[in-house]
């Protein structure tokens, strides 16, 4: 075989190869994109609420610690669920905001819940965190559960009246207040409602503190796959609350 047939060969064969590497690693590139789209997607979301329900929870906690017992989420005792559909737009965004937005922050944590538990298969999870993840959001339900809370079932609805499938988001707070402002729309949400109404009486520490060391939990495990610092004991740090959180053993 002379000189030149050599080099043809050789240089048809490199080509090839190239061009294989060269489709391998865009295939690579293009299963990663897809991966890191999907858990933006799941995990972001679920990041933030989880971060967001936490932090109202701590902070009505707080003022328990010392000492305060009624009125924790600046309401009269004695509101029940059924007078919230009564009240006028200026209500959710005055007296009745506190309130409102820990029940919208809450709804929206179901929410999200509710669509990775469903999509749990599409997501790009490595090693024991594909049990871990399902674990720690059953965690949180069960916080909201114990002592005849928020049943599953009902987490499970709540979250699917807080996502509009059309338009692929959650409602937003004043679409929930509109919820909330119609009676018959109201009753699917009466039980989280009468949730934190029983907190604003001084009622369910337990539930304070089981599901606040559940949310630290799943918010190390979101902060763990996005790459992250804790989210949640970065903005305790910002806030000015120390020492940081520490989960219950």
């Amino acid at each position: 075989m002379n000189v030149a047939l050599t080099s043809a060969l050789i240089a048809t064969l490199t080509s090839i190869t190239v061009v294989f590497l060269q489709a391998g690693l865009k295939a690579i590139n293009t299963k990663q994109k897809i991966a890191s789209e999907i858990n933006s997607a799941y995990l972001n979301p679920l990041r933030l609420y989880t971060e967001e329900t936490f932090f109202r929870l701590y902070d009505i906690n707080s003022r328990l610690i010392k000492g305060q017992r009624e009125s924790l989420l600046f309401l009269p005792t004695e509101t029940q669920t059924t007078q919230l559909s009564a009240q006028d737009d200026s209500w959710f965004n005055g007296e009745g905001c506190y309130f409102l937005s820990s029940c919208y922050f809450t709804a929206c944590l179901f929410a999200c819940i509710k669509k990775v538990r469903e999509d749990i298969p599409y997501l790009k999870l490595r090693g024991r965190n594909d049990t871990a993840l399902p674990s720690a959001l059953f965690a949180v339900s069960r916080g909201f559960l114990s002592d005849l809370g928020i049943f599953y079932a009902i987490q499970h609805s709540i979250g699917s009246e807080l996502y509009l499938h059309s338009e692929q988001r959650l409602v937003t707070y004043r679409e929930f207040c509109k919820l909330i402002q119609t009676p018959d729309k109201r009753v699917w949400f009466d039980r989280l409602l009468s949730f934190y109404l029983d907190i604003n009486q001084g009622k369910r520490q337990a539930n304070l503190t089981v599901t606040m060391t559940a949310l630290y939990g799943l918010a190390q495990f979101c902060d763990r796959i996005a790459q992250g610092n804790s989210s949640i004991d970065e903005r305790l740090r910002t806030e000015g609350q120390q020492p940081p959180f520490q989960p219950r053993r």
